[in-house]
């Protein structure tokens, strides 16, 4: 790891860093999401959106991170190979 990550004496920003975050609309990677984006992170976020919870949270959390440029979205299933391939390509 970049030692001056580890110090902290800059920000992530400064790195020009792309991050992929896997259900990035649940409770967890949505904060991880925003977290990243404050310091000025690329972010691609990838959900299925199923679900397993209510819904309506996981869309709100996900217009939250969507008012950010630097936040893309793409709904996907990591269990699907062909749509990570695409996303990849």
């Amino acid at each position: 790891m970049n030692s001056d990550r580890t110090r902290g004496d800059n920000t992530l920003s400064e790195t020009n860093l792309s991050v992929l975050v896997t259900g990035c609309a649940g409770f967890i990677a949505s904060r991880t999401c925003q977290l990243l984006l404050d310091q000025g992170v690329q972010i691609v976020g990838i959900d299925n959106l199923n679900d397993y919870y209510d819904i309506s949270l996981k869309k709100y959390r996900l217009s939250q991170l969507e008012a950010n440029s630097n936040f893309s979205f793409r709904k996907i299933d990591v269990e699907s190979a062909d749509d990570l391939m695409d996303l990849f390509s």
